[in-house]
């Protein structure tokens, strides 16, 4: 089986737009939480904390969680678009699909890069106790709540 670098660039479109816009997403609330203490985001690895915290705008950004969240997104959604490459699709839906997948793809990685919003901190961890932290999913989370 070769892989595709089409297929691969889509799904990593895909991927990058899923994570930063939180469109499915653990929240992990911790044990014992307070205001100085963020809510967590990731899916299925921690990922990023929630905005603002510390009444400040910045959001920590954990490249561990981040990778691993990519790369098990991008595998996933490879196989997805491998599935759907048997189902014969007109050319004019595949068309536009792919264009609007390239363009959300794209909003997301300048919406990550160049947040408007927010200052980003960059670490490789999260220091926070999770094993007895309360996880719920979500969808669409705006990863600005307490």
């Amino acid at each position: 089986m070769k892989i595709s670098r089409y297929n691969l660039l889509l799904s990593f479109f895909i991927t990058s737009f899923i994570i930063e816009f939180n469109v499915i997403t653990f929240r992990t609330i911790l044990e014992n939480h307070n205001e100085r203490e963020p809510n967590l985001f990731g899916f299925p690895f921690i990922c990023k904390t929630s905005v603002p915290w510390v009444n400040s705008m910045e959001q920590n950004v954990y490249l561990y969680g981040l990778f691993g969240n990519l790369l098990v997104g991008i595998v996933f959604i490879y196989i997805i678009i491998l599935l759907l490459n048997k189902i014969e699709i007109p050319k004019i839906v595949r068309k536009i699909s792919v264009f609007i997948i390239m363009t959300l793809g794209v909003i997301s990685i300048l919406s990550f890069l160049f947040g408007p919003f927010e200052d980003k901190s960059y670490n490789w961890n999260h220091p926070f106790d999770t094993k007895s932290s309360k996880k719920e999913i979500e969808f669409f989370s705006t990863s600005n709540e307490k």
